[in-house]
């Protein structure tokens, strides 16, 4: 590996680096990443060298313009777009957070706007949101997950956060005018983004305390998560509940008598010929509160 070698070119060395220094790639891989934290936006108001060298590191999935049977450089557009998406992958928040800053002031570069931010996260948006359901189907099949699936999963949920912030930046300083509809699609993209990652919370919270994966249990064919546990849990819930407010209802409640879930229920257990998990049942579950915004799990 220390065959490959990375120049840095003095006029950009932040670190006293003489000409003549060569990196090894970790080292030179790092010393990018550090120069484009260090740059901010500024880093993509002409992104071909940042972009060259993280390319050049294996930091960038190979992108390319195709005309025909001749292969083009890749365009200034795509070269920003991949640096976002590297920023957002590498939690540089602050990169993104710049951009914010920057790309929604007056004067700007060319194609470093507002509009141009805005269809990068919404892309990149729809891509993680394919993304997680691709991730979160092996926890409801029975498929047993590892440790790189939860890595996954974990770093779905970074950037969704990310994204969460990247838009309530947007919509709390963007100083470029803009009109009622446009305010309101942002404000419905941000408040998108926010619910897949609150989602993502919550099945990561599940799958920490076993309630998830719905797999079974190979020496008694029992499901993972624990039933006699969480049904005390609720029970206790539901009495505290009661006392202070008696139309307070439990979100498993909520799902179980207005969701549709018993039935869903009952159809995996009919597959699966085991026995349903009786988390909550008739004579234990209050009444739904109308709306059922103010609930609990």
């Amino acid at each position: 590996m220390e065959s490959q070698q990375f120049h840095v070119s003095p006029e950009h060395s932040s670190v006293g680096l003489q000409n003549s220094q060569t990196l090894g790639l970790q080292e030179a891989a790092s010393y990018v990443l550090n120069k484009f934290v260090s740059l901010g936006s500024s880093s993509l108001d002409d992104p071909t060298e940042v972009y060259t060298q993280c390319m050049a590191l294996n930091l960038l999935p190979h992108l390319s313009d195709h005309h025909g049977d001749v292969e083009q450089p890749v365009n200034v557009e795509l070269q920003r777009r991949a640096l976002l998406d590297l920023a957002l992958e590498r939690d540089f928040f602050s990169i993104l957070h710049s951009c914010a800053k920057s790309w929604t002031a007056a004067l700007t570069t060319e194609g470093c706007t507002l509009s141009a931010l805005l269809e990068w996260a919404w892309l990149k948006l729809m891509q993680l949101k394919q993304k997680k359901d691709e991730l979160c189907q092996p926890l409801f099949d029975g498929t047993r997950i590892d440790d790189c699936h939860m890595q996954q999963l974990r770093q779905v949920h970074r950037s969704l956060a990310h994204l969460t912030c990247l838009f309530q930046v947007l919509l709390e300083t963007s100083s470029t005018p803009m009109t009622e509809q446009g305010y309101t699609d942002l404000l419905t993209k941000c408040h998108d983004c926010a619910v897949h990652k609150n989602m993502l919370e919550v099945t990561l919270w599940c799958i920490g305390n076993k309630v998830v994966p719905q797999a079974f249990d190979e020496s008694d064919h029992c499901l993972y998560y624990p039933v006699d546990e969480l049904k005390k849990l609720y029970t206790q819930l539901r009495h505290e509940k009661q006392s202070i407010e008696s139309s307070y209802s439990l979100m498993v409640d909520v799902l179980h008598d207005n969701w549709g879930v018993e039935n869903s229920w009952r159809i995996m257990v009919m597959a699966r010929s085991t026995h349903q998990p009786a988390l909550s049942s008739s004579s234990t579950s209050m009444p739904p509160r109308t709306p059922a915004y103010n609930t609990v799990l």
